[in-house]
């Protein structure tokens, strides 16, 4: 079941007094678990609207699905597979938010 919240998992970020003073990245990364919960609000669309939003078509809905599960082997398989295609056609693009700009609720 999907998870309905609109409200995204916040991401952990350094304390503004820490980060401050280095240059270590500011956000920490999600847990297992608090990726699992961000990765459940995706709503299985029938049209797949990341998808098509994405500027080189990376197949997003199969990887989410499988941090949904907790499966983060099988999403490192669909990442490379996805990547490595992609590097195969010259068409690397990593700002992922591009892939969230069609979605409207």
């Amino acid at each position: 079941m999907a998870n309905m919240a609109l409200e995204k998992v916040p991401m952990p970020e350094q304390d503004p007094k820490v980060r401050a003073r280095n240059f270590e990245e500011v956000t920490l990364g999600y847990s297992k678990a608090m990726a699992m919960e961000e990765a459940k609000r995706c709503l299985g669309c029938k049209h797949k609207p990341c998808v098509s939003g994405c500027p080189v078509g990376v197949r997003i809905p199969e990887f989410i699905a499988k941090v949904a599960e907790g499966d983060f082997a099988g999403f490192a398989e669909e990442i490379f597979i996805a990547f490595n295609h992609q590097a195969r056609n010259h068409r690397i693009d990593y700002r992922f938010e591009t892939s969230e700009r069609p979605l409207t609720l």
